[in-house]
């Protein structure tokens, strides 16, 4: 399980975002080795600001691992 922080999902999210990023945030997705935790969906939920994004968000959230604070 890796835990990815808010800085790389984001890069992740967005066209531009990086993409060394982005590729690295998929593979752990693809994987199933992706994980959050708490504060970083916290911290991605301030960020929403359209329905697609709130949308995929809850995607996430039934797939992505979720690890103890």
């Amino acid at each position: 399980m890796t835990l990815i922080d808010s800085s790389s999902w984001i890069h992740a999210l967005r066209k531009g975002g990086d993409a060394c990023v982005r590729q690295r945030v998929l593979e752990l997705m693809i994987s199933g080795e992706a994980a959050w935790c708490d504060l970083v969906r916290v911290e991605l939920w301030i960020g929403v600001k359209q329905k697609k994004e709130a949308d995929f968000l809850r995607g996430l959230e039934e797939n992505i691992h979720m690890l103890p604070m």
